[in-house]
């Protein structure tokens, strides 16, 4: 009786060794076919991007269009895990969509792009015959606050320029003078006129080649801003082929942009003060001189005149300020 109990509990043991090596089997196993699908799915996802930056080429954008587009969607994949298959149901996408809603990290704004992104990446899947409906276009993008372009006031104009002096010697003070004076004058995007060359400024315009949407443009210059940046070209001649250039004749970057703009704005302590306030300001200035908001949206460059509305309200709040204290005698 006590050899039969022996045996007995011998054979449990044995079996739950059986069992525990059974189950450390089926673990690395698992564990060897989930890195191999992720491997996979990894090799899958980077071929499928690869191809989504050929569709956004061929669409017309500009290299940062593209980068934009690119960026958002892999921080989209990043942020919510989603599978491509997810693209094409309403709930699924809607579930991966709730993800970025309840990131706090991210204002309104920041939420409405990833939507933008994820609709554009679902018509390349469509195109492509991965999925057969759009999902994320059946969702209800973030309801986001606009808000008015605000201007830079004269007496800041005047501050910048004066930071500008101070700050750089006399070459470099020249050069982001003139960076100011171009963005002020001509009311460029900052990747146009980085990429801004000395071909393409004329006596009476300046042909903006490759612009938003990767389209050119003509837009019309003053005689004293020409007169300006001839005698800014004259100084730097055969430097280099772009009007604006570092100090080893390279074209300026966008992030030395970036910098000339963070060392103004602590300079001068302007509470914002960035490349783009620059165009906003003075087309704010063109709408209180009374000139076409046809005209300036052409000059801008904007291809919905809805875009350029947004400054005559501006403009209108000027206006009603200026009344306010206007006197007849």
């Amino acid at each position: 009786m006590c050899n039969i109990f022996f045996i007995t509990k011998k054979y449990i043991e044995n079996l739950k060794k059986i069992e525990n090596k059974r189950e450390e089997a089926i673990k690395k196993y698992t564990e060897i076919k989930v890195a191999a699908l992720t491997k996979e799915a990894k090799k899958t996802m980077e071929k499928v991007l690869k191809k989504y930056n050929i569709f956004l080429k061929r669409k017309g954008l500009s290299v940062r269009g593209e980068e934009y587009y690119m960026w958002h969607t892999k921080k989209f994949f990043e942020y919510t895990g989603a599978k491509i298959k997810d693209f094409w149901d309403k709930k699924k996408f809607q579930k991966r969509y709730d993800k970025i809603i309840l990131r706090e990290t991210l204002c309104n704004e920041s939420k409405k792009k990833h939507l933008k992104c994820a609709r554009i990446f679902a018509d390349f899947l469509i195109e492509e015959k991965i999925i057969w409906t759009n999902g994320p276009r059946k969702i209800q993008p973030p309801k986001v606050q606009t808000s008015l372009p605000i201007p830079i006031e004269d007496s800041d104009i005047v501050n910048i320029f004066q930071a500008i002096k101070r700050r750089w010697g006399w070459m470099l003070a020249y050069r982001n003078t003139m960076i100011v004076e171009t963005l002020l004058n001509i009311w460029i995007r900052r990747a146009e006129l980085i990429n801004l060359k000395r071909c393409d400024v004329h006596d009476d315009h300046i042909v903006i080649k490759c612009g938003k949407g990767r389209k050119d443009r003509v837009v019309y210059i003053s005689k004293e801003f020409f007169s300006k940046i001839r005698e800014y070209m004259n100084c730097t001649d055969e430097v280099s082929e772009y009007v604006f250039f570092t100090q080893r004749s390279n074209q300026i970057s966008i992030r030395a942009m970036s910098r000339i703009f963070e060392v103004l704005k602590a300079e001068t302590q302007i509470e914002e003060l960035f490349a783009h306030k620059m165009r906003h300001t003075y087309a704010s200035k063109v709408l209180e001189n009374w000139i076409s908001l046809a005209v300036l949206r052409e000059q801008l460059g904007h291809t919905n005149i809805a875009t350029t509305n947004r400054y005559l309200a501006v403009t209108n709040k000027h206006r009603q300020a200026s009344m306010q204290n206007f006197k007849v005698i």
